[in-house]
């Protein structure tokens, strides 16, 4: 049997403004989180949730890599006082939706990066980046 998205969002016990509402109290922008990072960041923890090759490649500066399928493993490691701020590649991308939900979960405080990667770049914001190999650079 089939169900469309339609039906699943009439089965959910919350209403669409308690939704917004919820997703505004648990969502970052990412001016927020760059002015944040200039003034509480010895509060927030950054996590990058996307895979290792594309961490290495660019990345938020300061953010620490744990892949979404690794935060269960590493999450308990984690310092409980701190906000644990998830962002992946865009806002259509689960990965920071899964990692956010499995941390609140094990009781950190959580946001999640409004956009991902994708908006903070947009807004022409800090990347730390590898730089790119030279043609005919030699080792």
């Amino acid at each position: 049997m089939h169900t469309s998205i339609l039906d699943h969002a009439a089965m959910r016990p919350i209403s669409a403004e308690e939704y917004m509402r919820a997703k505004l109290d648990y969502e970052m922008t990412p001016t927020a989180l760059s002015m944040g990072l200039g003034r509480d960041s010895a509060k927030i923890i950054v996590i990058d949730v996307r895979d290792k090759p594309s961490y290495a490649k660019e990345h938020i500066p300061g953010a620490i890599n744990i892949p979404e399928y690794e935060i269960r493993q590493h999450g308990p490691s984690l310092p409980k006082e701190k906000t644990l701020v998830t962002y992946s590649w865009d806002m259509t991308c689960v990965l920071a939706p899964e990692a956010t939900m499995k941390l609140a979960g094990m009781g950190f405080k959580v946001q999640l990066l409004a956009g991902g990667l994708e908006e903070w770049k947009r807004r022409d914001l800090p990347l730390d980046k590898k730089p790119a190999a030279r043609r005919g650079a030699t080792a």
